[in-house]
């Protein structure tokens, strides 16, 4: 039972932000259930072995539960959560083009992408107090770890027959999921001001946009350039 937060005790202006960025993470988790659950067809398209699935079904059950996390935060701050109606590109038809699409979003997307919200996951819950708010950052940061995991599995074995020139050509599509995440965690860092967070919010989940995008950046250093070594997409 996750514990309820106390709004009476919160500034209205302080609940309004914490929860429009709750909202915000919502609807990037609810795009992302739906993207992960394409992507279990598009692993059996590949003929996928069953560890493979189960591990890609997993990560759809978690996304799942993310987004009723996020929901509940926004309730638990006294406003009504969202959910617009997610629309997902269309992969290609072509078997070598769609192999090449499948390579990006396990690399790029989950190898890189998960792997980068676990650090900014785990700033922002470094420097939260609410115990609703600490409880939910911790299953995320958790899930995303295994999921950046699964990523680097499963593009472990889509890549087994690649030559190093074809897995080198998914490095622009690593770089741009980074600039995305950290885009989306508030940066670039280098243009963020260095402020203190407010108390009120960082102990909601919202601190200062440099806090999160941080821990973003932390993690390529710690995790993804790592895991792109052993994938062979960077020497």
């Amino acid at each position: 039972m996750m514990p309820a937060i106390d709004t009476g005790a919160i500034p209205l202006a302080a609940r309004k932000i914490a929860a429009a960025t709750w909202q915000r993470l919502l609807v990037q988790e609810d795009r992302s259930r739906a993207f992960t659950a394409r992507v279990v067809g598009d692993l059996e398209r590949l003929g996928a072995p069953a560890t493979i699935l189960r591990a890609s079904r997993r990560v759809v059950d978690d996304e799942a539960r993310h987004v009723f996390l996020c929901e509940n935060v926004v309730r638990a701050l006294g406003f009504a959560p969202m959910r617009p109606p997610v629309v997902l590109d269309a992969l290609p038809e072509d078997d070598e083009a769609f192999e090449r699409a499948m390579a990006e979003i396990l690399v790029a997307g989950f190898a890189v992408g998960e792997t980068m919200s676990v650090g900014g996951f785990a700033a922002v819950g470094a420097a939260a107090s609410e115990p609703l708010v600490c409880a939910t950052l911790r299953e995320l940061t958790r899930d995303e770890a295994r999921h950046g995991a699964f990523g680097e599995h499963a593009g472990a074995w889509l890549l087994r027959g690649w030559s190093p020139q074809r897995r080198h050509a998914l490095w622009p599509a690593c770089i741009a999921a980074m600039e995305s995440l950290e885009e989306r965690a508030g940066g670039p860092l280098g243009a963020l001001p260095d402020v203190e967070s407010d108390p009120e919010l960082a102990a909601l989940g919202a601190p200062a946009a440099h806090v999160g995008a941080a821990g973003v950046l932390d993690a390529v250093t710690r995790w993804v350039l790592p895991r792109l070594v052993r994938l062979g997409v960077i020497r």
